[in-house]
């Protein structure tokens, strides 16, 4: 315990008491495949109970594979600066940056994999039914799962690293990754 308090500052731990009360409440009032997911999930399903939007291609191309190769050219970029620290003088003062940013966005994406790879959630269009106007949990949503978390979640943790790297040595920088 001793470590804890001494690890963390004020606001961090009144961040992590928040987020633990938070994610307590989301868990006892809001399940999963509870109302406010049925609600929120009507808008975006047809007649037929598929997901409208799942086949899109502006969203396919520019927000799925666009964003995923953004922050791979991000992690390239940093592994290339962290290689050519070591033969370019211009470059050195950046390596222990580079390093962190890399490591910071390999274990975020990894983890976010394990996850999904464990995950029994399906993706949304595969547990929806229409009947009567409402959206209903499939019952038959076996083997389904490994939907959640997203890769989104993954590539936004990944990108996150940015401003954590920054933050001391560059805030200005920080803020504009951090947005």
């Amino acid at each position: 315990m001793k470590w804890f308090a001494s690890t963390f500052s004020q606001f961090e731990k009144k961040n992590l008491a928040l987020l633990i009360i938070a994610a307590a409440i989301l868990y006892c009032f809001f399940p999963v495949k509870g109302a406010l997911d049925q609600a929120l999930s009507l808008p975006w399903v047809d007649a037929q109970g598929h997901y409208y939007l799942r086949d899109n291609w502006w969203l396919i191309h520019l927000g799925h594979d666009g964003l995923k190769q953004i922050v791979w050219l991000i992690a390239f970029g940093h592994l290339y600066v962290l290689i050519a620290g070591y033969w370019q003088e211009k470059w050195r003062a950046y390596r222990s940056l580079c390093a962190y940013v890399l490591i910071a966005m390999i274990l975020s994406t990894s983890t976010i994999g394990l996850l999904k790879s464990q995950s029994e959630h399906a993706c949304p269009w595969n547990m929806v039914e229409i009947q009567h106007q409402t959206v209903t949990w499939s019952k038959h949503i076996v083997g389904l799962g490994k939907c959640f978390p997203g890769g989104h979640a993954s590539a936004g943790f990944a990108l996150i690293a940015l401003y954590f790297a920054h933050r001391q040595s560059h805030p200005k920088m920080a803020r504009i990754f951090y947005w």
